[in-house]
C-alpha cells in the first residue's frame, strides 16, 4: 500500500482529536474544524484549496471506515524492579502519536494502537512489522479544475472582409482605429491578438481599396464607395468576340543573286557597310558612355562633383512639379556625410528636407556600410528623404537595403547618366545632336 504523506497524517491526527473533544460532530463541522486549525494566513488560494479538497477526503475515509478517537496508549516506562513487583504506569496517547499509521482491517474492528516506544529496557522488544495502512495514495485535488481560458482563432481574411463590408458605409467614414477596435470587439480576440487583427484590417481594406470598393479619405478615413464610385468591368462574356486572324503563311522570298551594286560586288558592299557602323558606334562611345562621362566627373574632383549633384537634383524636384526653396552645400569636415541639403515643397505645401552624399569613385563599389551609416545621421537629423550618387555602382547587399527603405534612393553612374542626359544638366546636343558634356559645367 503507498505510505501516506506528511500532510495525510496531520490531517488524521487532527481529526482524532477534534473528534475526542465533539464525539458528536458530523463531518462538516469536522472538516471545517480541521481547516480552521491547519489553515494558515499567508497560503494563496491554490494552497488553500488544495487542504480543503485533502481534508474533505481524509473526513470522508475516516467516517466511512468508522474510525473514532484513539484508545488511551500504554507507553512502557522504566519501572523499578522490587521483590514484590510493580504495576506499569500508562500515560495517555497525545495527537502526535496518531500521527503513526495505524492498520485497518476489512471487518471493521478497532484500529491497533500503535507500537509501544521503550526508552531503556534489559531487551529490547521484539520488532513487529505492521501492515501500512491501506489509505490510499493522495491524489491530486477532485474539485474544480482550473479553468482554462477558450482560445480564439484569428479570423481569416474572407472572415475580415465580410466584417468590414458591413461596418463600412458610403455616407459615414471610419477611421482606421475604430475599425480595428470593432474587428477586436467583433471576434472577441485575446490581448496578444490585437496587433494580428490590426494588420489583417490594414491588408484588407487595401485591397478594397485598390479594388475600389473602398474610398480613402486622410482627413475622414475609410468608407465604402458608392454605385457611381465602384469601377465596373465589363464581365468577359458580354465582350464581343474578337474574330481571330487567319493563320498566314510566309511567302518565300525571291532569292535574287547580285553580283554588283553600284560598280561594287556583294562582299565589297558589305565591308563597306560594316566599316561605317563601326565608325558610327565609335562616335557614339566617346559622346554617350556613362563611364566617359563618370570619368570626366572623377577628375574634375569631389567638389565640382557635390555642386553638380546640387544642380543636377534641384532641377530634377522643379521637373516633378516642385519647389525648391533652399539648397545647401554643406563644407568642412564634421559634414557627417551629408554634402547638400534640399528643401522641397509641393503644391499643398507639404515640406519634405532632403539630404544627398556626393561620393567619387574611379575603382570599387559603395558598400552596404556605407549606405547605413548616412541613412543613420538621416534618422538622426530627422530627415525626410536621402538620395546616395555615386560615380560608380552599388553591392547586391547595398542594392537591398535600399529596396527596403521607400524614403532612400541610390543614383550610380549609370541613372546619374541618364538623368543628365534627360534634363540636359551637365550634358548637351552638339551640332550633330550627339550628347557631349558641357563646356560651361565642365570648363
Amino acid at each position: 500500500m503507498p505510505k501516506e504523506t506528511g500532510r495525510t497524517q496531520l490531517i488524521r491526527a487532527t481529526v482524532l482529536e477534534i473528534k475526542k473533544e465533539n464525539p458528536d460532530a458530523d463531518e462538516r463541522l469536522l472538516r471545517e474544524a480541521v481547516f480552521g486549525k491547519l489553515a494558515e494566513s499567508d497560503a494563496d488560494e491554490k494552497e488553500t484549496q488544495r487542504l480543503k479538497e485533502s481534508i474533505r477526503r481524509i473526513v470522508s475515509q475516516m467516517q466511512a471506515s468508522g474510525d473514532k478517537a484513539p484508545k488511551k496508549a500504554t507507553t512502557r516506562k522504566k519501572r523499578d524492579r522490587n521483590p514484590k513487583g510493580g504495576e506499569e504506569t500508562a500515560v495517555a496517547a497525545t495527537p502526535s502519536d496518531a500521527l503513526q499509521p495505524t492498520p485497518e482491517n476489512d471487518a471493521g474492528s478497532e484500529p491497533t494502537p500503535a507500537a509501544p516506544v521503550t526508552e531503556t529496557t534489559e531487551q529490547p522488544a521484539p520488532k513487529t512489522k505492521t501492515p501500512a495502512p491501506e489509505t490510499p495514495e493522495e491524489t491530486p485535488r477532485e474539485g474544480k479544475a482550473e479553468e482554462k481560458r477558450p482560445t480564439v482563432r484569428m479570423p481569416k481574411a474572407k472572415q475580415m472582409n465580410d466584417f468590414l463590408s458591413g461596418a463600412l458605409h458610403e455616407d459615414a467614414p471610419e477611421k482606421e482605429e475604430t475599425l480595428v477596435g470593432q474587428a477586436v470587439a467583433f471576434f472577441g480576440v485575446s490581448g496578444e491578438q490585437v496587433n494580428g487583427v490590426r494588420g489583417l484590417v490594414i491588408q484588407c481594406l487595401m485591397e478594397q481599396k485598390k479594388s475600389g470598393a473602398v474610398v480613402f479619405d486622410r482627413a475622414t478615413g475609410y468608407r465604402k464607395a458608392n454605385s457611381e464610385e465602384v469601377k465596373t468591368d465589363v464581365p468577359a462574356e458580354s465582350k464581343p468576340a474578337e474574330p481571330k486572324p487567319e493563320p498566314t503563311v510566309a511567302k518565300p522570298v525571291p532569292q535574287v543573286q547580285v553580283k554588283r551594286v553600284s560598280g561594287r560586288t556583294k562582299t565589297e558592299a558589305r565591308a563597306l557597310r560594316k566599316t561605317e557602323l563601326e565608325s558610327r558606334k565609335g562616335t557614339a562611345r566617346l559622346t554617350l558612355n556613362e563611364n566617359r562621362f563618370a570619368e570626366q566627373i572623377n577628375r574634375a574632383g569631389g567638389a565640382f562633383f557635390t555642386e553638380f549633384v546640387a544642380r543636377l537634383f534641384e532641377g530634377w524636384f522643379r521637373s516633378r512639379g516642385l519647389t525648391v526653396c533652399g539648397r545647401y552645400v554643406v563644407d568642412g569636415s564634421d559634414d557627417k556625410g551629408v554634402d547638400v541639403i534640399l528643401h522641397t515643397v509641393d503644391e499643398l505645401g507639404l515640406r519634405d528636407v532632403v539630404f544627398l552624399q556626393a561620393k567619387t569613385r574611379s575603382s570599387g563599389q559603395v558598400t552596404l556600410k556605407e549606405l547605413r551609416e548616412f541613412y543613420g545621421v538621416m534618422a538622426a537629423e530627422k530627415a525626410d528623404k536621402g538620395l546616395f550618387v555615386t560615380t560608380s555602382t552599388f553591392t547586391t547587399d547595398a542594392v537591398t537595403f535600399v529596396r527596403a527603405h521607400p524614403d532612400f534612393a541610390a543614383v550610380d553612374k549609370y541613372a546619374l547618366f541618364a538623368l543628365a542626359s534627360r534634363l540636359k544638366i551637365g550634358l548637351i546636343e552638339n551640332e550633330g545632336g550627339a550628347l557631349v558634356p558641357d563646356p560651361d559645367l565642365f570648363g
